[in-house]
């Protein structure tokens, strides 16, 4: 994994310990981006070592989704610390008080079929906009 990568999940659990929900929705976009790039490098870093998680089922979620959906999304096999069972909850990549009925159902329609298998539940262009 880049140090990059790497700081930002590091940077993620700091977020979360002190509550800044909006900013760790942004960090999600940050993953997602790295890992794209990570993914499109000739050497492939991230395959070896997960990074150091959050310990929140939802934001450990999130986060390894963006880089399993960045490696999906460039052609490649995403790295196997990526893998996890599917949410017992929904994990939207909102913040709770933006999770109206529409939303819900919108999203459902459009989430990547890779993220609906995991209980994950938002699209590309989200990672754009977070």
């Amino acid at each position: 994994m880049t140090s990059q990568l790497a700081q930002h999940f590091k940077t993620l659990g700091e977020c979360i310990a002190l509550g800044e929900e909006l900013f760790a929705i942004r960090l999600i976009s940050e993953i997602f981006r790295e890992a794209v790039a990570e993914a499109e490098r000739p050497q492939i870093y991230s395959s070896g070592s997960a990074p150091g998680l959050t310990g929140n089922a939802r934001w450990d979620t999130l986060s390894t989704s963006a880089v399993r959906l960045a490696y999906e999304t460039s052609g490649k096999t995403a790295p196997s610390w990526t893998a996890r069972e599917p949410s017992p909850t929904p994990v939207y990549l909102r913040a709770e008080r933006d999770l109206t009925e529409n939303y819900r159902t919108r999203i459902r329609e459009l989430a990547p079929v890779s993220l609906a298998e995991k209980n994950v539940w938002y699209e590309l262009s989200d990672l754009a906009t977070a």
